[in-house]
């Protein structure tokens, strides 16, 4: 479980976003999520389309950050 600002993991609960199996956040990617913005990973996702709207949503999310977000998904 990792519980934070943004939070990758099983169950990934954020304030931000969480990349996880369980996914919680104002961004949520994962099997099970909820959030504002919300995408299933049970369903086909464009990696391009998650990065855009995180980028929109967070424009100074820390590099790093996106480059973890770009390999989970």
């Amino acid at each position: 479980m990792a519980i934070g600002i943004y939070s990758f993991g099983g169950a990934a609960l954020a304030s931000n976003i969480g990349v996880g199996g369980y996914a919680s956040g104002h961004i949520a990617v994962g099997e099970q999520t909820s959030g504002n913005i919300i995408f299933n990973t049970t369903q086909e996702l464009s990696k391009e389309n998650i990065v855009n709207i995180v980028l929109q949503e967070f424009p100074k999310i820390p590099k790093l950050l996106l480059s973890l977000i770009k390999m989970t998904i």
